[in-house]
């Protein structure tokens, strides 16, 4: 799912303008236990598929209202043509960006066996 860049932006000050903070995964759930304090209004904002509008549109659009969201990458996509480079994904994290695995090929893990699923989570999230 892709909305215009006009669409996020829309989207992002709906959630600032009506209390709401982004958080990643790890906190939205521990906030949800009960585990930890957090913000009145937790949401989690993700990314899929290391597109390179994600730091060109996204991420000024996150920056302006204050928001933050978790970047699930698929790791032999860094670097390619159209996709976010490595320096780009850094700069994500230093700006505050959660950065996290989502495979090293993006192929239909239903379809695969064990032991290459396990590879595609272990391996992609050493990359990282």
């Amino acid at each position: 799912m892709s909305v215009t860049p006009s669409v996020f932006d829309t989207q992002m000050k709906h959630l600032k303008d009506n209390g709401y903070t982004s958080v990643d995964l790890t906190t939205y759930v521990q906030i949800m236990k009960g585990e930890t304090d957090g913000p009145a209004k937790p949401v989690v904002i993700t990314f899929d598929d290391n597109n390179l509008s994600q730091y060109d549109v996204a991420m000024p659009t996150l920056e302006k209202y204050g928001q933050m969201a978790v970047f699930y990458l698929i790791t032999n996509h860094i670097g390619i043509k159209g996709a976010l480079s490595p320096e780009q994904i850094l700069d994500m994290q230093a700006r505050g960006m959660d950065i996290e695995s989502h495979t090293i090929t993006h192929r239909v893990l239903t379809l695969l066996p064990n032991n290459e699923i396990d590879h595609e989570f272990a391996e992609s999230k050493k990359t990282l």
